[in-house]
């Protein structure tokens, strides 16, 4: 018998110590999650729920017998399933009742991918199907829920033992967290009135005012980051001696490495460097000795409080209770690095690190170059690091943001409010912390089932870990696991695959074992030998980062076909993204047209020549930066499209003038939003009339403008006629837009007469109103390609709807929310037209279609890179485990975590946050391999590869 059968066969008939499924693509890990499930539920989990709970107890009087259906509830009720999506738990039941309804009917011999006859195998085939109709009625018992679902019900069965409010609110998209923040942040700054924080000054100086101090506020409680993180000194003794001894090792390592390189004389440049790393070192060395003087008083010399850095420009007053000495030595140490290491010898230094040495500089290492390079590289990291970092502005950031952070957590638990982050944190701790509860919690489970093991971070893994793995081996619930590391795509939801292999390495210690599915039934066999062709040369193995690459086996009937072989297409295509004329110097915008012109073509060609449904189609991307582009093309062929979430949606010009308008309505003295709403087509107001109206005070006036008041329109008309007649009659394109006067008059009306409707009017009547006064829908549906802006209205309107009844009418708060939407594109769905239906191309990134399979898949725009977007206000490290969520302080405030937390608050790192970067450039650069195999893997018949060929091959980074 073959692994992968081997593998199949256990899940259905080991119950009895922990397994763990690494599931290839395309294996059918939700077929074998459901198949342990019935094969649990009709053998032994049935066996042990009818037998008596005390076989050594004295019999009781006899009783009438237990009814199928108890057994059957109770069976159910020992059944823990847990998934990463809502749409994985829908599917994961519906897979269970099938099987149970087939099993029930006596035609479990039909069932792919289930071994039926190792089901129950010493129970006849009738008292099969009665435990399976009994099963199938009792299927309501049976737990399938999210990660997040999972740990509210555990905190919602002990909530005095997890100490948290008994009204517990779940908020999954931020909105409540939202208000918070803004109140927290909105009465500090009252709080300051007549009395002027320095630290609150300088980050306002800076441009780091109120606004950037919520988004810094709201970045760090979601990560989890407690306020006791920020109140500890990251400048401490220990902490900069450690750095201290990083730089000083790496100084000797290249100097070790690239000694040959001393006194050649035509290397100069390298020799000036070499010399910079020499001159650094004896900064670097007071700082390590003035912290440990500080740390051994008996080490302690007279130099220990020298002048020879103490009047450093540099320095920023010391927080209290902090000795100065290490934190002017570290002073001292920035500015001699900023000295020694010009942008030219950094830049030597970085070539180094690439293998980049001039044919003088190899000859006069040899053999050393190849341990030149690393070295290089390592300090060239650390001296980038250390020259950004700003003691001065972290220290006021941390004064202004720790009291907030704690402000904040008090509020959040007053008023029982918590994140994901926060159930995830909360359901360790009452773990942890509560023998008692994680004893009842593990008696009151028999299986526990967990799927996309490899999505774990650290936390799921504690938890999963404290109830199947801890405590006596007769009180643990049988573990099964699947996951497939080769799948583990989300690093960035800080998905972890070191804390999966450590939680692998603790399964196996309690007498668990490995198996591995590898027979894909999805994709055939060319398909299959494209992906190792591809992915195995780059999926290098390394501990905790990168898996080994897997090769999987066919599974589908040979009958089936090698895939898509008609005319002129074939199974695996490559696509190069070129202007035959400008070849690879072909601009990122042309790629994208030409890329974007040739899919709509060929998806069309198949369509009408090969009569494939849209359905048929997957259109993925790894970065969703040029998907306009694509969109565009599909539109001018009335190709049908459903584009998952991105961040497009806000972007469109109708939303974003939809926006405007709301926010004209609900804020009189919101004057951009107002000069928006008059540049759109709904008013048409020319720009080079906006200067006579705001010389003729048209802003203020619309501010007092509180409801259909005549004087004041009277006013406003006047004001327009003004402005009106100022123009110059030659202004060129003026003549185009002749009577744009009486749109702003009838604008303003309405304006008028919704300002009025808010104050007086229910969600529902007041949002009727907004569509139909100003026309917008009407207006944009008459444009290029109104059908589907007038879906985005529509979808627009509908969510503003729901947000104005969420909110009870509260207008700062739909604001905040719509200005925050706006600014930071949030993610939301593209809207298509009501008549293209479920028959559509379906257009997602890479990441939206995991889990997903189509006949054809695109894979496009493959060198693009994705985004970093606007640097962060705060930068929070991954969290570490034990430590306190912004849905709840810990015990005391105390940090459980062994290590110090790592942040960049406003761009001002903390000593240690370069490592944290540096994890993370680890983890993408695995993650970009991973996330190329699960986008080869998700076609069933042809696969389309595109992209720009470089003109070379990029650097590696350092």
């Amino acid at each position: 018998m073959d692994a992968d059968r081997a593998a199949r066969r256990a899940a259905q008939t080991e119950f009895d110590r922990p397994l763990i499924v690494e599931a290839g693509a395309g294996t059918g890990k939700t077929t074998v999650l459901a198949g342990r499930i019935v094969g649990w539920a009709l053998g032994p989990g049935w066996e042990q729920a009818a037998a008596p709970e005390d076989a050594a107890r004295p019999a009781a009087p006899p009783a009438a017998p237990e009814t199928g259906a108890a057994i059957a509830a109770r069976v159910l009720e020992g059944v823990a399933a847990i998934t990463f999506t809502e749409a994985a738990a829908a599917e994961m039941s519906s897979r269970v009742a099938a099987f149970l309804a087939a099993f029930a009917g006596g035609t479990e011999d039909g069932l792919a991918g289930v071994e039926h006859d190792m089901v129950a195998p010493g129970t006849d085939p009738p008292e099969r199907r009665r435990r399976a109709g009994a099963l199938l009625g009792a299927l309501d018992h049976l737990t399938v829920r999210t990660i997040h679902s999972f740990c509210l019900g555990l905190l919602q069965r002990h909530p005095l033992a997890a100490g948290l409010h008994p009204r517990l609110r779940v908020d999954p998209d931020g909105r409540l967290l939202d208000e918070l923040v803004d109140r927290v942040v909105e009465r500090q700054v009252a709080s300051l009135a007549g009395q002027p924080d320095p630290a609150l000054a300088r980050l306002a100086l800076q441009g780091r005012g109120p606004r950037r101090t919520a988004d810094a506020l709201r970045q760090l409680a979601l990560a989890g980051l407690p306020a006791t993180a920020l109140a500890a000194d990251p400048f401490a003794g220990p902490r900069l001696a450690a750095l201290g001894r990083r730089l000083l090792d790496l100084v000797d390592r290249l100097a070790d490495a690239a000694e040959n390189l001393v006194g050649v004389s035509s290397v100069r440049l390298a020799t000036k460097t070499l010399r910079a790393a020499s001159s650094t070192r004896p900064a670097a060395e007071r700082l390590v000795r003035d912290c440990e003087a500080l740390a051994n008083p008996d080490r302690r010399t007279d130099r220990l409080a020298g002048d020879d850095h103490s009047d450093r420009s540099r320095a920023a007053s010391p927080t209290a209770g902090r000795s100065p000495t290490p934190y002017l030595a570290l002073i001292s140490l920035l500015e001699q690095i900023e000295t020694d290491w010009t942008d030219r010898l950094l830049k030597r230094l970085a070539d180094w690190s690439r293998d980049r040495f001039t044919p003088t500089e190899r000859q006069a290492l040899e053999d050393d170059a190849a341990a030149t390079a690393p070295a290089a590289g390592e300090l060239h990291g650390l001296l980038r690091h250390l020259l950004r970092l700003d003691p001065e502005l972290l220290e006021a950031a941390r004064a202004v943001l720790a009291p907030l952070l704690a402000d904040l957590e008090r509020e959040l638990r007053a008023a029982g409010v918590i994140g994901f982050q926060g159930l995830l944190v909360e359901a360790r701790r009452l773990l942890a912390e509560r023998p008692g509860v994680r004893g009842r919690e593990r008696r009151r489970l028999r299986q526990l089932l967990v799927d996309e093991f490899q999505d774990t971070d650290r936390l799921q893994c504690e938890l999963i870990a404290l109830l199947a793995l801890d405590g006596p081996a007769a009180e643990r619930p049988g573990l099964f696991v699947v996951g497939d590391p080769k799948q583990s795509i989300y690093g960035w939801r800080s998905a972890d695959l070191e804390a999966y292999r450590r939680f692998l390495e603790q399964a196996l210690a309690a007498g668990g074992r490995v198996c591995l599915l590898d027979r894909n039934f999805r994709s055939p066999s060319v398909l299959l030998e494209e992906t190792e062709r591809v992915v195995a040369p780059v999926m290098v193995e390394e501990a905790g980062v990168q898996p080994a690459f897997q090769p999987l086996a066919a599974g589908r009937d040979p009958a089936a076909g090698e895939g898509f072989r008609r005319g002129r297409w074939a199974p695996v295509e490559y696509w190069v993204s070129w202007d035959p004329d400008a070849g690879p110097d072909t601009g990122a915008e042309t790629a994208a047209r030409l890329e974007a012109e040739a899919v709509a073509a060929d998806l069309l060609a198949l369509h009408r020549e090969e009569g494939l449904a849209w359905s048929e189609f997957g259109l993925l991307f790894r970065s969703m930066h040029r998907l306009d582009t694509f969109l565009e093309s599909l539109r001018r062929r009335g190709i049908p499209f459903d584009v998952s979430r991105d961040r497009q949606y806000y972007r469109r010009r109708e939303v974003i003038d939809a926006a405007a308008l709301v926010r004209a309505v609900l804020s009189p003295v919101d004057h951009l939003a107002l000069l928006t709403f008059l540049r759109s087509p709904a008013v048409g107001v020319p720009d080079a009339a906006l200067l006579p109206l705001w010389r003729h005070g048209f802003p203020g006036l619309m501010t007092e403008l509180e409801g259909p008041d005549p004087a004041r329109l009277a006013g406003l008309r006047q004001c327009v006629r003004h402005a009106a007649g100022e123009l110059p009659a030659d202004i060129p394109g003026l003549d185009r837009i002749r009577g744009w006067e009486s749109s702003l008059e009838r604008a303003i009306d309405d304006l008028a007469a919704l300002r009025r409707a808010f104050l007086t009017e229910p969600a529902d009547r007041f949002v009727e109103q907004l569509r139909r006064r100003t026309l917008v829908e009407a207006i944009e549906g008459a444009r290029y390609l109104g059908a589907y802006r007038l879906a985005n209205l529509d979808r627009f309107f509908r969510r503003l709807e729901e947000a104005l009844e969420q909110r009870a009418g509260n207008a700062a708060a739909v604001l905040r929310a719509l200005r925050r939407a706006v600014a930071e594109t949030e993610e939301a769905e593209e809207a298509a037209p009501r008549q293209s239906g479920e028959e559509a191309v379906r257009v997602t990134t890479i990441h939206g279609a995991k889990g997903l399979e189509f006949g054809h898949v695109y894979l496009v725009q493959l060198h693009a890179e994705a985004g970093r977007g606007e640097p962060r206000a705060a930068d929070p490290g991954e969290a570490e485990a034990g430590s306190a969520d912004w849905g709840r302080a810990g015990p005391g405030g105390a940090q459980t975590g062994p290590e110090p937390h790592e942040y960049a608050l406003f761009g001002a790192p903390t000593p240690g946050f370069d490592r944290v970067e540096a994890r993370r450039r680890r983890v993408e650069a695995a993650e970009r391999v991973r996330t190329l195999y699960v986008g080869l893997t998700r076609a069933r018949e042809r696969l389309v590869l595109a992209g720009r060929w470089p003109a070379e091959p990029a650097p590696p980074a350092p």
